[in-house]
């Protein structure tokens, strides 16, 4: 074969090869977009998201950013905000979810919503197996109020990063479990012990699943709701219980002469002092009967209630 027209094939052939390749690439990074107005590649980027062609989406808000002169930093920094979520949770590509979240940090310190930026950094250095880079950054951005009151050294029971376990803490945490339990805690220091240790391990916990951004997750919004109520009913029933037990001044004494056999430990008939936090519980527990049902009554005469029972 004549070696000119060999060369004059072999150039060809790497035309079109590199054409083809170049083409490919194309299609599966994001369709070109022969257009210089810029709002144009916002929409563009929109109808992507809404097909759930991410990747393309973000590549276009990246060309959009590109295009759009005048943005002030606020808007820039939105925009990559917008990019980064979407190569975190749509994606998954968190190596290059967090390069584009650092862009942030860097470029655009004022940005409003920094310290989401900071939480969805740490999350990605966590998705990527990165732990101690998520706690590090974690620490490092933390933010510690200016008002807060300050602790003294002694009244610390535990240090995690930035986050503090006082004195306060655990006898708050003591005050609200019952009176039985927290008559324990006060005599067993080993059980006091025993419950810093679980409220050390609840903080690396907590600290592990804000970094997975749960605190979003739906379900978890549900759960909180949830317990927002119970925790509402909980107050109006202490209210009314405190209320009720005042003005019928209950003679504790009495209540445990009329019932000493309730109150027995391995055969043995507890004494009036030992046997107190027991009567409370008890009279409570009363109270609390009482007190539910004539609130129920009172707002069913209040409310239109129905409740259709044949249909379950």
């Amino acid at each position: 074969m004549d070696r000119k027209l060999l060369v004059i094939i072999l150039i060809l052939s790497f035309v079109n090869v590199g054409g083809l390749a170049y083409i490919t690439f194309q299609k599966q990074a994001a369709p070109y977009v022969q257009t210089k107005n810029p709002e144009k590649l916002r929409e563009l980027a929109n109808a992507l998201t809404t097909r759930g062609l991410y990747p393309e989406a973000a590549l276009t808000l990246r060309r959009y950013l590109n295009d759009a002169e005048n943005l002030a930093d606020e808007q820039r920094a939105s925009i990559l905000y917008n990019i980064a979520n979407i190569l975190e949770e749509k994606v998954q590509d968190y190596r290059s979810a967090l390069a584009t979240y650092e862009e942030i940090r860097s470029l655009y310190p004022n940005f409003s919503l920094k310290s989401e930026v900071n939480k969805r950094a740490v999350a990605c250095l966590d998705r990527m197996g990165l732990s101690l880079d998520a706690k590090n950054l974690m620490d490092e951005t933390a933010k510690v109020p200016s008002q807060a009151k300050a602790v003294k050294p002694e009244e610390v029971l535990a240090q995690i990063g930035n986050k503090q376990i006082t004195k306060e803490d655990l006898e708050s945490e003591i005050r609200m479990m019952p009176a039985t339990i927290q008559k324990e805690l006060a005599n067993d220091k080993s059980k006091r012990k025993a419950l810093l240790n679980s409220l050390v391990a609840q903080e690396l916990m907590l600290g592990k699943a804000a970094a997975r951004n749960l605190d979003k997750d739906p379900e978890i919004l549900k759960m909180t709701e949830k317990s927002r109520q119970m925790f509402m009913v909980q107050k109006l029933l202490s209210e009314e219980i405190q209320k009720s037990l005042a003005a019928d001044k209950v003679d504790l004494a009495s209540y445990y002469e009329a019932h000493k056999d309730h109150f027995t430990k391995n055969g043995k008939t507890l004494s009036f002092e030992e046997a107190k936090p027991y009567i409370e519980q008890d009279i409570v527990a009363q109270k609390q009967d009482e007190i539910v049902g004539r609130m129920v009554d009172e707002q069913k005469k209040l409310q239109a209630v129905k409740v259709f029972e044949d249909r379950m």
